[in-house]
């Protein structure tokens, strides 16, 4: 998911998420846009980076199910299961240290929705946030439970074998950025 989203089953419909003004919607592709009041941009300025539409569950030629990433952490993850009217928090899994979404993808059908997460923002340095920690997880939409899927463990420091007690902070310089489905 990308900051700007077209409806896959409406292509007169968008939305865009912004850095530091909230999300808006769009009715006739893009010539005139409404702000979503019921949606904010974090305090921080990082705003919303991702807004995803599942196409598998539309109404009306209308994409009824949407989920929005926000650059925070704490509340960063909402789904609308009524095309963007009302939007409900879905809480991450709790991880030994906090992250917030980079994107997110859904299987066909919309069964799963992987997201890839880290402790910033990003790219990095550019913003003063270096990016140190990350997991990939996947939500099952159905279920309503996550799963850490993450090839390795970048949420918890890895022990120096040199110095016991101690751990490599810098061992694992990153979180998970990029997500894409085929």
């Amino acid at each position: 998911g990308e900051r700007l989203a077209v409806d896959p089953n409406n292509p007169d419909i968008l939305f865009c998420g912004t850095r530091k003004n909230g999300l808006w919607k769009s009715n006739d592709r893009g010539s005139t846009w409404s702000k979503i009041s019921s949606v904010e941009a974090p305090s921080n300025n990082e705003g919303i980076c991702f807004v995803l539409f599942d196409k598998s569950r539309s109404s009306g030629g209308v994409t009824q199910r949407i989920y929005i990433g926000m650059s925070v952490t704490g509340d960063n993850l909402y789904v609308s299961d009524d095309a963007g009217s009302s939007w409900k928090l879905i809480a991450l899994p709790t991880l030994s240290k906090p992250v917030m979404p980079q994107r997110g993808v859904l299987t066909p059908g919309g069964k799963y929705l992987y997201l890839t997460t880290a402790n910033g923002a990003g790219p990095g340095f550019g913003n003063n946030t270096t990016i140190t920690r990350g997991a990939l997880l996947r939500y099952d939409t159905e279920n309503k439970t996550w799963k850490d899927i993450s090839p390795e463990n970048w949420i918890d420091d890895p022990p120096d074998p040199e110095h016991p007690g101690q751990t490599i902070w810098d061992a694992h310089f990153g979180g998970y950025g990029g997500i894409s489905m085929d």
